[in-house]
């Protein structure tokens, strides 16, 4: 009875049962879509937790998850870029951090993409497009450049010494090593000291949000997620993610 109210005052799409919300599609760690589980969906589930609501995850391409909003079945959107005067979107919900990552007997002094000539690199898929011209102009002086849309292939290749450097995410690069020493012991694993991570040129992080329907809800949101992250729940929940074990 008092969540029904509670939502119901809010104005949600549905004050009679769970929140509707949307997410994207699988994206390890960040979104696991057949388990429902991951960073992204973690987060949104002990903040939910917290305001005494619960919620059912639909999942979406990209494409199709920045107009859900648009559609009155939904009450929240995880992990959207804010743009549509008609949302109320939260604080930074999660970050990507773009980094240069090498290792550390390798002594690359990393500062620009120029000091990058000579190495072979590999990134994401399409990063040439979406990293600016300084670095296409730059990767024509790499010994080698590839792409990867398996991001797991990318870190494995690197662990065998098929890149020198990797641009990647730092939360994703940290499960993916985790996650290749559960599932391949015999590749050989650099403890995280000898890990060389320096942000790429220019904006290296980029934050998502929460988009929402209603304000007041929003509101609401932001102040469990702030205290999520001064009682350390927030970064608790993000390390057992990358670990590979559950956060409790």
């Amino acid at each position: 009875m008092v969540l029904t109210s509670l939502l119901a005052c809010a104005g949600l799409a549905h004050a009679d049962g769970p929140l509707q919300v949307a997410f994207g599609v699988s994206r390890p760690p960040f979104i696991f879509q057949e388990t429902q589980s991951g960073i992204s969906v973690e987060l949104f589930r002990e903040a939910t937790r917290r305001m005494g609501l619960v919620f059912r995850a639909d999942f979406y391409p990209n494409r199709r998850l920045q107009m859900a909003l648009e559609q009155p079945q939904f009450d929240a959107v995880v992990e959207v870029q804010p743009g549509n005067a008609k949302v109320y979107y939260s604080a930074p919900f999660v970050t990507y951090s773009n980094v240069v990552l090498s290792r550390l007997q390798d002594k690359l002094v990393f500062r620009a993409w120029a000091d990058l000539r000579g190495r072979s690199v590999c990134a994401w898929q399409n990063a040439l497009e979406h990293l600016g011209p300084q670095f296409a102009n730059a990767q024509k002086s790499f010994s080698r450049y590839q792409e990867f849309g398996d991001q797991g292939d990318q870190v494995r290749l690197w662990l065998l010494g098929r890149c020198d450097v990797l641009v990647i995410d730092r939360t994703l690069v940290l499960w993916h090593l985790a996650a290749l020493a559960r599932k391949h012991p015999e590749l050989k694993q650099l403890p995280e000291a000898d890990l060389v991570m320096e942000p790429v040129p220019g904006k290296s992080d980029l934050d998502w949000y929460v988009g929402f329907r209603d304000k007041t809800l929003r509101n609401r949101f932001d102040k469990t997620l702030e205290a999520m992250r001064r009682d350390g729940s927030y970064r608790r929940i993000v390390d057992a993610a990358i670990k590979g074990r559950p956060a409790h």
